[in-house]
């Protein structure tokens, strides 16, 4: 009788299978590993990592679905080689789409769930579009985190349900040859095999949102670099990866992300707050240490007493008289 491997047993165990699928030319920053080491999964998930390496990126990405399809993958999770994704997106994309398959089930299973992150280099702009024939989408910043729904996208960090590729034709990914000069911001994205991919999906009447809550950053790893949102100002920024980038802002705690219905109620947590909280740790602290110099002092006072004579025993004292 042949044996099934325990590692392949493993893997077709899993529904919520999820390929993690990486594009990339071999040269990947410490950095980015990193990131990937700490994304973490949402419970009851399998993740399997496949990268394609030195080839055309479209092409990387259509050899990454046939994979994910013939593994009989639930969803695909891409994250470019040089996009550094914080811990728990992962967890927070996939709650997204479990919440629209809960509460809009006339669009149950046909939503795409993106991460927005900016141009690397000058000038920065969100990969995001939300209306045709207009500029990359820049009204939400300084709004609270909220889903967004758009035309167009990037896919460096964009989780997607095997089902919108099993409905449409291969390629699922092609980088055409469009030039248009007078639309420098369109053909950013536009002219990409992400538009490409875009087009033909909504055509299929898949709907597309960005989570604005999660805050990926675009890495340049020869200037040591990174190009998002500036974590206190709000505004697209280059920032040096260490000294403007906070490390909270990289590493959110990975528990605090659910996937599931209680991933509504998560609630981003602002600077002031975190400042807040620090505050009042700090306040404390002095508290317990007056109790403790209290304690002690009533211990010294206690030494200082002179000590009582100690009492004779009463048979002693009748022997002696």
């Amino acid at each position: 009788m042949e044996r099934t491997p325990l590692s392949r047993a493993v893997k077709e165990d899993y529904y919520n299978k999820c390929v993690i699928g990486i594009p990339t030319f071999g040269a990947v920053s410490i950095e980015f590993l990193e990131r990937l080491f700490y994304l973490g999964r949402p419970m009851n998930f399998g993740v399997e990592l496949k990268y394609v390496k030195g080839k055309e990126v479209g092409e990387a990405r259509n050899e990454i679905v046939q994979y994910a399809l013939d593994t009989k993958a639930r969803y695909v999770f891409f994250i470019d080689d040089d996009v550094l994704v914080p811990s728990g997106t992962l967890n927070v994309l996939a709650g997204r789409i479990i919440e629209f398959d809960e509460e809009h089930q006339e669009q149950k299973g046909r939503n795409i769930v993106y991460a927005p992150y900016f141009s690397k280099g000058r000038p920065i702009w969100p990969l995001l579009f939300t209306r045709e024939g207009e500029p990359c989408d820049q009204r939400w910043y300084g709004m609270e985190p909220h889903l967004r729904e758009c035309l167009f996208i990037g896919m460096g960090c964009t989780l997607i349900p095997i089902q919108a590729f099993e409905e449409m034709e291969p390629p699922w990914y092609e980088t055409p040859n469009e030039q248009n000069p007078g639309d420098p911001f369109g053909a950013m994205i536009r002219g990409t095999e992400d538009a490409y991919f875009c087009r033909k999906v909504r055509a299929l009447d898949w709907r597309i949102w960005a989570d604005t809550g999660v805050k990926p950053y675009h890495f340049d790893a020869a200037a040591r670099k990174a190009y998002g949102l500036h974590p206190e100002l709000n505004i697209p920024a280059e920032l040096d990866l260490g000294s403007e980038i906070p490390e909270w802002n990289l590493y959110p705690p990975i528990g605090v992300c659910k996937a599931g219905p209680e991933v509504r109620n998560f609630e981003y947590q602002a600077e002031e707050e975190r400042v807040a909280e620090v505050q009042i740790v700090k306040a404390e602290k002095p508290k317990r240490k007056a109790a403790k110099k209290r304690a002690k002092g009533k211990d010294n006072a206690a030494k200082s007493k002179p000590a009582k004579p100690a009492r004779k025993k009463k048979g002693k004292a009748k022997a002696e008289r």
